[in-house]
């Protein structure tokens, strides 16, 4: 594959506010009518409620994050996610640049206690510069996610690896790899 081809395919990979939105409204849909289908006729499942520490993942470097399951079903299941991450770049004695990350995602998953997992969600970046020209820049990454998770009926532990794709990263690697381990109650 020609290497000029690749790059020039993904800095013309654009997506407009109007675009993620329908994109998310048709996710939410599919998760929603998957997870729905038989969750009327079974109890619930899993815990519903997890923390977890991820290391890579939505946040690229480390996040903090709490999980809610909302719609369970014998073998699929629908749920939010939210999470936090920050960082500080320069030394002490200099400026110091602090990046506070949030991501977002709506989470899907199949199985029953190995199970399929994806999400799509958005990475929010607050970038805080200090300096002579102190200001505060704001943007965001739309985030497509697969992997496996591991979370048994009945059990706390909680588990998953898998990798997150990052629509329209200019810098870096648009596929990023990730692992969270954490407890469900």
């Amino acid at each position: 594959m020609d290497n000029q081809y690749y790059l020039n395919f993904w800095e013309g990979l654009k997506f407009s506010k109007l675009k993620c939105f329908v994109l998310i409204v048709i996710f939410v849909s599919i998760l929603h009518r998957t997870a729905e289908a038989k969750s009327y006729y079974y109890p619930i499942r899993l815990k519903s409620n997890i923390v977890n520490f991820e290391l890579l993942g939505n946040a690229v470097l480390w996040s903090i994050n709490y999980e809610r399951i909302i719609t369970q079903g014998p073998s699929a299941g629908f749920g939010l996610r939210i999470g936090y991450s920050g960082v500080k770049a320069g030394t002490l004695g200099e400026n110091q640049n602090r990046t506070k990350m949030i991501p977002i995602e709506l989470i899907g998953l199949t199985g029953t206690k190995h199970h399929f997992e994806y999400g799509l969600g958005v990475t929010n970046i607050f970038e805080y510069i200090t300096g002579y020209d102190e200001r505060i820049e704001y943007s965001y990454y739309p985030t497509l996610r697969m992997g496996y998770r591991y979370q048994a009926k009945g059990e706390r532990l909680f588990f998953r690896i898998g990798c997150t794709f990052f629509f329209n990263l200019k810098d870096g690697f648009p596929l990023w790899p990730g692992t969270a381990i954490g407890f469900a109650f």
